[in-house]
Protein backbone atom coordinates (compact mmCIF):
# COMPACT_ATOMS: atom_id res chain seq x y z
CA UNK A 1 0.00 0.00 0.00
CA UNK A 2 1.23 3.06 -0.97
CA UNK A 3 1.31 6.03 1.65
CA UNK A 4 -0.79 8.78 0.48
CA UNK A 5 0.78 12.50 1.03
CA UNK A 6 -0.91 16.15 0.65
CA UNK A 7 0.63 19.27 0.65
CA UNK A 8 -0.61 21.56 3.63
CA UNK A 9 -0.91 24.85 2.08
CA UNK A 10 -0.54 28.09 4.81
CA UNK A 11 -3.59 27.81 7.46
CA UNK A 12 -5.42 31.15 6.58
CA UNK A 13 -5.90 30.08 3.12
CA UNK A 14 -7.10 25.85 3.31
CA UNK A 15 -9.40 26.31 5.94
CA UNK A 16 -12.57 25.33 3.49
CA UNK A 17 -10.26 22.75 1.34
CA UNK A 18 -11.10 20.50 4.44
CA UNK A 19 -12.92 17.06 4.12
CA UNK A 20 -16.80 17.93 3.47
CA UNK A 21 -17.20 14.36 5.17
CA UNK A 22 -16.38 16.08 8.63
CA UNK A 23 -19.84 17.37 8.79
CA UNK A 24 -18.33 20.40 10.66
CA UNK A 25 -17.98 23.79 9.26
CA UNK A 26 -15.23 25.74 10.53
CA UNK A 27 -14.59 29.62 9.90
CA UNK A 28 -11.42 30.80 10.61
CA UNK A 29 -12.22 33.11 13.73
CA UNK A 30 -12.90 29.57 15.18
CA UNK A 31 -9.13 29.31 15.69
CA UNK A 32 -7.37 30.40 18.22
CA UNK A 33 -3.93 32.28 17.11
CA UNK A 34 -1.76 29.95 19.44
CA UNK A 35 -3.03 27.13 16.83
CA UNK A 36 -2.92 29.08 14.20
CA UNK A 37 1.01 29.71 15.10
CA UNK A 38 1.42 25.89 15.47
CA UNK A 39 -0.22 25.01 12.44
CA UNK A 40 1.84 27.57 10.19
CA UNK A 41 4.93 25.25 11.17
CA UNK A 42 3.73 22.62 9.28
CA UNK A 43 2.77 24.85 6.52
CA UNK A 44 4.17 23.83 2.97
CA UNK A 45 5.77 20.73 4.30
CA UNK A 46 4.58 17.52 3.07
CA UNK A 47 3.11 15.33 5.06
CA UNK A 48 0.91 11.72 5.40
CA UNK A 49 -2.38 11.50 5.37
CA UNK A 50 -2.70 9.93 9.22
CA UNK A 51 -1.05 13.48 9.79
CA UNK A 52 -3.70 15.46 7.93
CA UNK A 53 -6.00 13.81 9.71
CA UNK A 54 -4.67 14.99 12.88
CA UNK A 55 -4.21 18.50 12.15
CA UNK A 56 -8.01 18.22 11.49
CA UNK A 57 -9.28 16.78 14.44
CA UNK A 58 -6.88 19.40 16.00
CA UNK A 59 -8.67 22.47 14.28
CA UNK A 60 -12.00 20.92 15.53
CA UNK A 61 -11.04 20.16 19.04
CA UNK A 62 -9.83 23.91 19.33
CA UNK A 63 -12.90 25.43 17.41
CA UNK A 64 -15.23 23.38 20.23
CA UNK A 65 -13.73 24.56 23.29
CA UNK A 66 -16.21 26.29 25.25
CA UNK A 67 -16.47 28.08 28.76
CA UNK A 68 -19.47 27.99 30.97
CA UNK A 69 -21.09 31.85 29.72
CA UNK A 70 -20.37 33.43 33.33
CA UNK A 71 -16.60 32.28 33.18
CA UNK A 72 -16.67 34.05 29.52
CA UNK A 73 -17.80 37.05 30.97
CA UNK A 74 -15.31 37.38 34.00
CA UNK A 75 -12.27 35.94 31.03
CA UNK A 76 -13.32 39.17 28.61
CA UNK A 77 -13.32 41.41 31.69
CA UNK A 78 -17.26 42.17 31.13
CA UNK A 79 -17.58 41.09 35.07
CA UNK A 80 -15.66 41.14 38.12
CA UNK A 81 -17.11 38.23 39.48
CA UNK A 82 -18.42 34.86 39.61
CA UNK A 83 -21.38 35.97 41.49
CA UNK A 84 -21.76 39.27 39.28
CA UNK A 85 -21.45 37.76 36.34
CA UNK A 86 -24.67 35.32 37.39
CA UNK A 87 -26.19 38.09 38.47
CA UNK A 88 -26.13 39.89 35.38
CA UNK A 89 -27.05 36.87 33.26
CA UNK A 90 -29.91 36.23 35.23
CA UNK A 91 -31.19 39.59 34.89
CA UNK A 92 -31.34 39.33 31.11
CA UNK A 93 -28.18 41.42 30.81
CA UNK A 94 -26.12 38.94 28.88
CA UNK A 95 -26.14 38.58 24.84
CA UNK A 96 -24.23 36.59 21.85
CA UNK A 97 -24.84 36.30 18.14
CA UNK A 98 -27.61 34.04 18.40
CA UNK A 99 -29.67 35.93 21.27
CA UNK A 100 -29.96 36.30 25.03
CA UNK A 101 -27.82 34.07 27.77
CA UNK A 102 -30.38 32.82 29.96
CA UNK A 103 -28.00 30.48 32.29
CA UNK A 104 -24.83 31.15 33.91
CA UNK A 105 -23.92 27.42 33.06
CA UNK A 106 -25.19 28.07 29.24
CA UNK A 107 -21.91 26.91 27.06
CA UNK A 108 -20.63 29.56 24.74
CA UNK A 109 -17.44 29.43 22.34
CA UNK A 110 -14.19 30.21 24.24
CA UNK A 111 -13.92 33.55 21.39
CA UNK A 112 -17.96 33.77 21.10
CA UNK A 113 -18.67 37.48 21.24
CA UNK A 114 -20.85 38.50 24.14
CA UNK A 115 -21.61 41.93 25.64
CA UNK A 116 -23.70 43.05 28.60
CA UNK A 117 -26.82 45.50 27.04
CA UNK A 118 -26.49 47.95 29.87
CA UNK A 119 -24.31 48.75 32.20
CA UNK A 120 -24.97 47.90 36.14
CA UNK A 121 -26.51 50.11 38.20
CA UNK A 122 -24.95 48.62 41.18
CA UNK A 123 -22.53 45.88 41.49
CA UNK A 124 -25.87 42.81 42.17
CA UNK A 125 -28.90 42.34 41.51
CA UNK A 126 -29.02 43.35 45.42
CA UNK A 127 -29.15 46.50 44.98
CA UNK A 128 -32.12 47.02 42.55
CA UNK A 129 -34.12 45.41 45.25
CA UNK A 130 -32.76 47.06 47.62
CA UNK A 131 -33.28 50.43 45.32
CA UNK A 132 -37.32 49.06 44.85
CA UNK A 133 -37.58 48.57 48.44
CA UNK A 134 -36.73 52.20 49.60
CA UNK A 135 -39.00 53.34 47.11
CA UNK A 136 -41.55 51.10 47.95
CA UNK A 137 -41.25 52.03 51.78
CA UNK A 138 -40.32 56.30 51.25
CA UNK A 139 -37.56 55.37 53.31
CA UNK A 140 -34.77 58.74 53.70
CA UNK A 141 -31.49 56.86 54.22
CA UNK A 142 -29.00 59.96 54.03
CA UNK A 143 -26.81 60.10 56.37
CA UNK A 144 -27.56 56.99 58.46
CA UNK A 145 -24.49 54.36 59.00
CA UNK A 146 -26.29 50.58 58.93
CA UNK A 147 -25.06 47.15 59.19
CA UNK A 148 -25.41 44.57 56.19
CA UNK A 149 -26.23 41.30 57.20
CA UNK A 150 -24.86 38.64 54.65
CA UNK A 151 -23.25 41.29 52.08
CA UNK A 152 -22.00 39.30 49.55
CA UNK A 153 -21.06 41.48 46.58
CA UNK A 154 -22.13 44.42 48.02
CA UNK A 155 -25.34 44.88 46.36
CA UNK A 156 -27.30 46.66 49.55
CA UNK A 157 -24.40 48.26 50.49
CA UNK A 158 -24.16 49.95 47.33
CA UNK A 159 -27.31 51.06 46.97
CA UNK A 160 -28.03 52.52 50.12
CA UNK A 161 -24.42 54.22 49.89
CA UNK A 162 -25.22 56.10 46.59
CA UNK A 163 -28.59 56.81 47.93
CA UNK A 164 -26.48 58.97 50.75
CA UNK A 165 -25.50 56.79 53.70
CA UNK A 166 -22.45 57.19 55.59
CA UNK A 167 -21.19 53.99 56.57
CA UNK A 168 -21.98 50.64 55.74
CA UNK A 169 -20.68 47.62 57.91
CA UNK A 170 -20.67 44.77 55.84
CA UNK A 171 -20.41 41.40 56.97
CA UNK A 172 -20.70 37.87 55.59
CA UNK A 173 -20.04 34.11 56.29
CA UNK A 174 -17.93 33.76 53.15
CA UNK A 175 -14.85 35.43 51.71
CA UNK A 176 -14.06 37.10 48.75
CA UNK A 177 -17.48 37.86 47.61
CA UNK A 178 -17.07 42.07 48.25
CA UNK A 179 -16.84 43.68 44.91
CA UNK A 180 -13.35 45.51 44.52
CA UNK A 181 -14.77 49.35 44.38
CA UNK A 182 -16.56 48.68 47.50
CA UNK A 183 -13.03 47.32 49.36
CA UNK A 184 -11.71 50.40 47.93
CA UNK A 185 -14.54 52.75 49.63
CA UNK A 186 -13.49 55.01 52.74
CA UNK A 187 -17.16 54.22 54.10
CA UNK A 188 -17.55 50.73 54.14
CA UNK A 189 -16.12 48.30 57.20
CA UNK A 190 -16.07 44.99 55.98
CA UNK A 191 -15.98 41.62 58.14
CA UNK A 192 -15.41 38.36 55.58
CA UNK A 193 -15.70 35.07 57.54
CA UNK A 194 -18.09 36.33 60.27
CA UNK A 195 -20.74 33.90 61.05
CA UNK A 196 -23.73 36.59 62.09
CA UNK A 197 -25.32 33.87 64.35
CA UNK A 198 -22.89 34.56 67.23
CA UNK A 199 -21.81 37.77 69.21
CA UNK A 200 -19.69 40.27 66.96
CA UNK A 201 -18.28 43.55 67.50
CA UNK A 202 -18.40 46.66 65.58
CA UNK A 203 -17.44 50.38 66.11
CA UNK A 204 -20.89 51.64 66.93
CA UNK A 205 -24.38 51.45 67.19
CA UNK A 206 -26.02 51.91 63.62
CA UNK A 207 -29.30 53.51 62.67
CA UNK A 208 -30.78 50.45 60.47
CA UNK A 209 -30.16 46.77 59.95
CA UNK A 210 -30.54 45.57 56.33
CA UNK A 211 -30.37 41.71 55.47
CA UNK A 212 -30.13 39.19 52.78
CA UNK A 213 -29.26 35.68 53.71
CA UNK A 214 -29.93 32.37 52.02
CA UNK A 215 -29.57 28.93 53.70
CA UNK A 216 -30.46 30.26 56.72
CA UNK A 217 -33.39 31.51 58.56
CA UNK A 218 -33.58 35.10 60.05
CA UNK A 219 -34.87 33.59 63.12
CA UNK A 220 -30.94 32.54 63.86
CA UNK A 221 -29.69 35.57 62.34
CA UNK A 222 -30.80 38.35 63.66
CA UNK A 223 -30.83 38.41 67.17
CA UNK A 224 -27.19 38.73 67.86
CA UNK A 225 -27.30 41.70 65.26
CA UNK A 226 -30.38 43.93 67.30
CA UNK A 227 -27.88 44.84 70.07
CA UNK A 228 -25.91 46.74 67.41
CA UNK A 229 -29.04 48.79 66.55
CA UNK A 230 -30.06 51.96 67.91
CA UNK A 231 -33.36 52.23 70.06
CA UNK A 232 -36.22 53.22 67.34
CA UNK A 233 -33.75 52.13 64.87
CA UNK A 234 -34.91 49.94 61.56
CA UNK A 235 -35.02 46.93 60.38
CA UNK A 236 -35.01 46.17 56.58
CA UNK A 237 -35.19 41.98 55.87
CA UNK A 238 -34.91 40.42 52.60
CA UNK A 239 -37.94 37.77 53.63
CA UNK A 240 -36.95 34.44 52.09
CA UNK A 241 -39.62 32.10 52.25
CA UNK A 242 -37.97 29.19 51.26
CA UNK A 243 -35.38 29.77 53.60
CA UNK A 244 -38.12 30.08 56.19
CA UNK A 245 -40.53 27.77 55.47
CA UNK A 246 -40.74 23.76 56.27
CA UNK A 247 -39.01 21.91 54.30
CA UNK A 248 -42.07 20.22 53.48
CA UNK A 249 -43.84 22.93 51.45
CA UNK A 250 -41.16 23.74 49.19
CA UNK A 251 -41.40 22.53 46.27
CA UNK A 252 -39.27 20.99 43.53
CA UNK A 253 -35.71 22.98 43.12
CA UNK A 254 -36.59 25.27 45.68
CA UNK A 255 -39.09 27.19 44.79
CA UNK A 256 -42.63 28.25 46.80
CA UNK A 257 -45.24 28.96 44.26
CA UNK A 258 -48.21 28.74 46.72
CA UNK A 259 -49.21 32.33 47.85
CA UNK A 260 -51.01 30.57 50.84
CA UNK A 261 -47.61 29.53 51.99
CA UNK A 262 -45.87 32.68 51.55
CA UNK A 263 -48.80 33.97 53.94
CA UNK A 264 -47.81 31.57 56.54
CA UNK A 265 -44.44 31.50 56.69
CA UNK A 266 -45.18 35.76 56.84
CA UNK A 267 -46.73 35.26 59.68
CA UNK A 268 -45.01 33.17 61.64
CA UNK A 269 -42.05 35.84 61.02
CA UNK A 270 -43.98 38.56 62.17
CA UNK A 271 -45.16 36.52 65.21
CA UNK A 272 -41.58 36.06 66.41
CA UNK A 273 -40.66 39.66 65.58
CA UNK A 274 -43.51 40.82 68.08
CA UNK A 275 -42.15 38.32 70.49
CA UNK A 276 -38.76 39.59 70.19
CA UNK A 277 -39.84 43.40 70.44
CA UNK A 278 -39.80 44.46 67.01
CA UNK A 279 -42.73 46.84 65.53
CA UNK A 280 -43.88 45.51 62.15
CA UNK A 281 -44.14 48.92 60.21
CA UNK A 282 -45.03 47.53 56.87
CA UNK A 283 -44.35 44.51 54.15
CA UNK A 284 -43.60 44.59 50.61
CA UNK A 285 -42.93 42.25 47.70
CA UNK A 286 -39.43 42.13 46.27
CA UNK A 287 -40.09 43.86 42.68
CA UNK A 288 -37.31 41.49 41.55
CA UNK A 289 -37.90 37.74 42.19
CA UNK A 290 -34.99 35.55 43.34
CA UNK A 291 -32.91 33.69 41.20
CA UNK A 292 -34.63 30.79 40.52
CA UNK A 293 -37.86 32.49 40.40
CA UNK A 294 -39.03 32.60 43.61
CA UNK A 295 -41.02 35.80 45.63
CA UNK A 296 -39.12 37.61 48.32
CA UNK A 297 -40.55 40.03 50.30
CA UNK A 298 -39.33 43.07 52.33
CA UNK A 299 -39.80 43.40 55.75
CA UNK A 300 -39.77 46.69 57.99
CA UNK A 301 -39.35 46.42 61.23
CA UNK A 302 -38.43 49.09 64.68
CA UNK A 303 -36.95 48.49 67.25
CA UNK A 304 -39.44 49.21 70.26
Amino acid sequence: MHTVHKTVTPLATSFFRLPSTLGHKISKRNVTLEFYFWASRVSNKRVSQTSHNAITRRIIMVSREKLRADELLISKGLSFSKKGAQASILAGEVFCKSGRVDKPGQKLAKDADVWIKEKRKFVSRGGNKMEGAIEDFNLDVRDIKFLDLGASTGGFTDCLLQQGASKSYAVDVGRAQLAEKLRHDSRVWFKEGLNARYTFDIDEEVDMIVADVSFISLKLILPASIAHLKKQGQILCLFKPQFEANKTLVGQQGVIRDPKVHARVLGDFCLWAIENELKIEGIRPSRLKGGKGNQEFFILFSRL
